[in-house]
């Protein structure tokens, strides 16, 4: 059962605007900007700033209980005039202030807004066609190979999410919780975590407006193919040619058997995901930073990656941390230690970590407790062995090696030469992660989540053994035929081995069943906020929040009873308290009859048992309710799930009483 088309694709063209809005447009009008870098690069380093910048206002503001945008925009208004450099119009040599000049500006800019818009479309609809260029044929069959393989890529993460209604993972019900529990500006929902991931998708939801649930549902997967993307970029740009990037993502985005790593959470939304999306172009803009060193956009927009990666969750910190220290010793040995160089990394990298410790320090201190399944994890022991080293491993450390040489006996420039070296380093910080049981290190955390860096490196280093090959031919050949022939090569090589090895869609286990979210969500579309409530398993108390109101079978069946003669249910809290009609004007009634969407989910087997018990609990109390009331209507039915509703009004009194408390 998959949620109403509508939804879906209203959902998704929220996500794309806020996409587009929050991470291409705002960033070029408000943040610094680098002209020495390709506008791949600055794609990339706007992305960044502006998910930084989020972040750690998104802290200041909610710690603060502010509301979101109108600060928000505020202050991208200011920096859009402080930040760029400054200029002298004729409103500030009149006023002899800059904020009024400002402010004059910007007043005139909105009255001749309309003309200015109509000459520059007329304007440039004549410049298009003077001087319309069709790209090279080159051009187009790598961009069609490109679309092709994040077309593949992107159906395996969202077509269990599109064809399924359930939530995926446990973590979803958590990340929905904080995630609303930012926007009501609480930060530390159920304990100290880094919020990160988090605040970028609360004020993406508040700024599209979408259904907090479907939203969540579908953030995921388009993380995950901002993984896939994450790595084509870095090998593109670290061989220096688009191929290798190509067989990066097609290698890495669809045929997951050759990776060690859990896919698909690629499919589900948690912040370790997000995090790494920041790893390999780590290794990338600090290379860069070293082999370019009079070029000091690269330098802050590594601190960037790395500061984002701290404050999402500690794994991608450390995978970062990794690619951070193989891009700096990779550049130290193409292209010397630039003192000055060195000079900014120790005064910025330390006010770095003093960003990433904070948002947990000061919680702490105040007495707020850490989030307590985290700090199990983090501290739980693995009985797991080591990972043996695989042979695509070594096909990835063997790849790099040739290229490097092959690369110093062309006597490439240094950038080129250390390239290959920056994925061999990446690759064995990451095996030695993996290998660290050998050295008595049996951590729980590192076993279960290090395999993703190892997957991110072998799929690196298989793009350059693609860019040793094309370079092999290039000697060869001309090095455009060369070119041409490894595009082609890559083209037809990812289709047949789809052919071969099909991409499954990606279904991750879910605690409950489509049924039971298609009805949460056909109750927050069609009853007014706050008028509705919900008599759930607690999974309904992350959907509900902020929506409605939710009590758990057990308090409502031992709290409300089902023979009073009162028209309206009445709540009766424990100790003896007078009891109170329930305020809500609609009471859904929820009756599980199938569990679970996959019997892999962690604790499956007793969350059914359960879900068994609190069902015949609720069925139990509707057949006493249905004998002393009039019945109870199906609002909701199918082989899952059958969801009751009560729509009596209530009585006069209920407005003297209290509400429902424990779900909205």
């Amino acid at each position: 059962m998959a949620l109403p088309l509508w939804l879906i694709t209203e959902t998704l063209t929220r996500l794309a605007i806020g996409v587009v809005l929050l991470f291409i447009w705002w960033p070029s009008v408000a943040l610094p900007q680098y002209p020495e870098m390709a506008r791949i690069d600055r794609m990339a380093a706007n992305a960044a700033q502006m998910i930084l910048f989020l972040i750690v206002v998104g802290y200041i503001l909610t710690a603060s209980h502010l509301l979101y945008w109108v600060p928000l925009v505020v202050l991208i208004f200011l920096l859009r005039f402080t930040v760029r450099p400054k200029y002298r119009s004729r409103y500030e040599l009149a006023t002899n202030s800059r904020l009024a000049a400002v402010f004059l500006a910007e007043l005139d800019r909105l009255a001749t807004a309309p003309g200015r818009l109509w000459q520059g479309a007329v304007g440039g609809w004549h410049r298009f066609w003077r001087n319309f260029r069709l790209p090279p044929l080159y051009g187009w069959v790598a961009g069609f190979t490109t679309l092709l393989v994040i077309s593949v890529a992107a159906w395996t993460r969202f077509w269990g999410n599109w064809t399924h209604a359930a939530l995926t993972y446990s973590d979803a019900y958590v990340v929905i919780v904080w995630m609303k529990g930012i926007l009501a500006q609480n930060l530390f929902v159920n304990g100290i975590y880094p919020r990160g991931f988090h605040l970028v998708l609360a004020q993406m939801d508040k700024l599209t407006l979408a259904s907090p649930v479907v939203f969540e549902k579908f953030f995921g997967p388009a993380v995950g193919l901002a993984m896939v993307l994450s790595v084509g970029y870095s090998a593109w740009r670290l061989t220096g040619r688009v191929a290798p990037g190509i067989v990066a993502m097609t290698l890495y985005g669809t045929l997951f058997f050759l990776f060690p790593y859990v896919v698909d959470r690629q499919a589900a939304t948690d912040s370790q995901e997000f995090g790494n999306i920041f790893a390999l172009p780590t290794a990338y803009f600090v290379y860069q930073s070293w082999v370019a060193p009079n070029e000091k956009g690269w330098r802050w927009i590594a601190v960037c990656l790395l500061t984002i990666a701290g404050l999402v969750h500690p794994i991608p910190l450390l995978n970062a941390v990794i690619a951070a220290v193989a891009g700096t010793v990779a550049g130290w040995m193409a292209g010397g230690i630039d003192r000055k160089t060195l000079r900014w990394y120790s005064r910025f990298v330390p006010l770095a970590a003093v960003v990433v410790i904070l948002p947990v320090a000061v919680p702490h201190l105040l007495g707020i407790p850490l989030y307590g399944s985290a700090a199990t994890f983090l501290t739980a022991k693995s009985t797991a062995p080591p990972l043996t080293i695989s042979l695509v491993a070594k096909a990835a450390a063997a790849s790099c090696v040739l290229l490097f040489l092959l690369r110093l006996i062309r006597r490439q420039d240094g950038g080129q030469i250390g390239a290959p070296l920056v994925a061999l380093f990446v690759l064995a910080g990451a095996v030695l992660i993996q290998q660290l049981p050998h050295f008595g290190i049996n951590s729980a955390l590192l076993s279960t989540r290090s395999g993703e860096l190892v997957a991110f490196a072998e799929a690196l280093g298989l793009a350059m053994g693609w860019c040793l090959i094309e370079e092999l031919i290039g000697w060869v050949v001309r090095d455009k035929a060369a070119t041409w022939m490894s595009l082609l090569s890559a083209l037809v090589l990812s289709v047949y081995a789809w052919l071969v090895f099909p991409p499954p869609a990606l279904t991750p286990y879910s605690m409950t069943s489509d049924a039971y979210v298609y009805a949460y969500e056909k109750i927050a579309t069609t009853q007014t906020p706050g008028t509705w409530l919900a008599i759930s398993n607690n999974f309904g108390y992350s959907l509900a929040l902020d929506q409605g109101f939710q009590i758990d079978i057990p308090t409502f069946v031992s709290h409300v009873s089902a023979t009073s003669s009162f028209r309206w249910p009445h709540y009766s809290p424990g100790g003896g308290a007078k009891p109170y009609p329930l305020a809500q004007s609609e009471i859904f009634l929820f009756v599980n009859h199938h569990y679970h969407l996959a019997p892999a989910a962690v604790a499956g087997p007793l969350y059914a048992a359960i879900d068994r018990h609190d069902s015949a609990l609720m069925k139990a109390w509707l057949q006493v309710w249905d004998a002393h009331h009039p019945a109870a209507t199906i609002f909701f039915n199918s082989s899952e799930l059958t969801v009751y509703e009560l729509s009596l009004q209530p009585s006069a009194t209920a407005a003297a009483g209290g509400s429902a408390s424990g779900g909205g």
